[in-house]
């Protein structure tokens, strides 16, 4: 099949739930409450079966972990030669991004319902997300022909049990072909909030972006900051389950205490302004804003920090790992069964001064930076895309696809 992006041809007709035949005549009446503001125009379906599609509907207009492992899956697939369908959000992230990938028909929607539609003659329907995963349900008609990946935790106070998920989710779920959960953490949260109902669980972890990381750009940086020990953060700063308040107190206790040191905070979002308000009268704080070539920076760390308070995986972990930085991060959620003590330090999560003592300890040793770099590079092995596509693979099989 040759490349080809659908696009809507208009919006629909009729103002109401029910105009223009928006509706198949067997949607259940709870996605129908949940797509009620969904349905002002919807995309032309492809008419052409497709063995494989996937629906990330994101509204995210900067690239996250979510989208960006989706589309690190869907070219690893077009390398095997399966064709795929992808359908997104209009003018989010993955919007445009991938349509010139050999066999792949990328369809941008609205909502729920323009999704809905655009699954149409897909053997099998695999859910990037949780808007994703009511649109499979609802497309699979009870033939359980989809599959869902889970990479967030539930957002939660500290100490308070995992809420169970409501009856139209444990329908989802249980009615999914297969779930995959990129952590052992997210997996026993999934079976915590699905207690009474029957859910195939798989375990795929992330896996880092395959471009490689450039030396002179990162050599610049190197300059730039001069000798001092560069420690970095890339993260978007939109909740604060990221913990950067956290990294930002942990360079408080270091300004005079350890004056070599250097903090480079990569990324932003609606809590930037509150998070530079907090680093006032820092000299050791540096906020870099959107970078897009993370990973030369990341070879340029002397360490990677990740604060977070909770943590489904963290799969920029993965992309610090191969640039061979040493990294110091929360003991929280999937967060271990990545960062081993080969290859880092792990911190109690929303511990300031723990934070700071860890990256004081390495700093002072060397010997233990280049031990741990070289086993960040080893660890970084186990979770290539080339590993996650093959793990996919396997799942479909499963599940009855015979195209792969």
């Amino acid at each position: 099949m040759g490349l080809a992006s659908v696009r809507p041809v208009g919006p629909a007709r009729g103002n109401g739930p029910r105009g223009g035949g928006l509706y198949f005549a067997s949607t259940p009446q709870e996605l129908r409450d949940l797509i009620k503001r969904d349905y002002p125009s919807a995309a032309a379906a492809p008419v052409e079966p497709v063995p494989l599609c996937h629906v990330n509907l994101a509204r995210e207009t900067k690239l996250r972990g979510g989208e960006r492992q989706t589309a690190l899956l869907v070219q690893g697939l077009a390398a095997c030669g399966l064709r795929q369908r992808l359908v997104v959000r209009r003018r989010g992230t993955l919007d445009g991004w991938l349509d010139e990938l050999p066999g792949l028909t990328v369809c941008p929607v609205d909502g729920r319902l323009s999704a809905l539609r655009a699954c149409r003659k897909a053997s099998l329907i695999h859910a990037h997300e949780a808007h994703a995963g009511q649109v499979a349900w609802a497309a699979a008609r009870g033939r359980g022909n989809y599959l869902i990946t889970r990479r967030d935790v539930v957002t939660r106070e500290a100490g308070e049990p995992v809420p169970r998920a409501s009856r139209f989710t444990r329908r989802v779920y249980g009615g999914a072909g297969a779930v995959v959960t990129v952590s052992e953490a997210i997996a026993a949260e999934v079976r915590e909030r699905q207690a009474g109902t029957e859910v195939s669980l798989e375990r795929i972890p992330d896996a880092w972006v395959p471009r490689k990381p450039d030396r002179k750009t990162a050599n610049e940086v190197r300059k730039r900051f001069g000798d001092k020990f560069l420690v970095g953060h890339a993260a978007a700063m939109d909740h604060e389950v990221k913990g950067q308040h956290v990294l930002l107190e942990a360079a408080r206790r270091l300004e005079d205490a350890a004056p070599g040191f250097q903090f480079a905070l990569l990324g932003g979002g609606r809590l930037e302004e509150s998070l530079r308000a907090q680093a006032q009268g820092l000299s050791n704080v540096h906020f870099a804003g959107w970078v897009e070539d993370t990973l030369s920076w990341m070879m340029a760390f002397d360490a990677f920090v990740l604060p977070s308070l909770r943590e489904g995986l963290g799969s920029v972990l993965l992309d610090a790992l191969r640039a061979g930085a040493p990294v110091v991060a929360s003991r929280t959620g999937g967060i271990p069964e990545v960062v081993t003590e080969d290859c880092g330090v792990l911190v109690p999560p929303g511990d300031a001064a723990a934070l700071a003592d860890a990256l004081a300890r390495l700093a002072q040793d060397p010997e233990r930076q280049n031990r741990l770099s070289r086993g960040a590079q080893s660890r970084a092995e186990e979770f290539s895309p080339v590993k996650m596509t093959e793990r996919y693979l396997e799942v479909y099989r499963g599940l009855g696809l015979e195209e792969v």
